[in-house]
């Protein structure tokens, strides 16, 4: 069974981020998401994608630190 779509507030409390934090990442295209439902929706995070994420982070961090 897939795992639960993810809101703005189970992201951020994830992240340690504000839900303004975390609704710019969103907006700005860094966080993927999916929204469901007609006209403006409602914005659900994949956990998969939220992990692609922080991986992705992650390996930008270390190249940083490793140059």
């Amino acid at each position: 069974m897939p795992e639960k779509l993810m809101t703005i507030k189970d992201v951020a409390k994830f992240l340690q981020y504000s839900e303004v934090q975390t609704r710019r990442l969103i907006t700005k295209g860094e966080i993927p998401y999916i929204r469901i439902g007609g006209g403006r929706g409602i914005i659900r995070v994949v956990p998969e994608q939220l992990q692609e994420y922080i991986k992705r982070k992650s390996e930008v961090n270390d190249e940083k630190h490793n140059s």
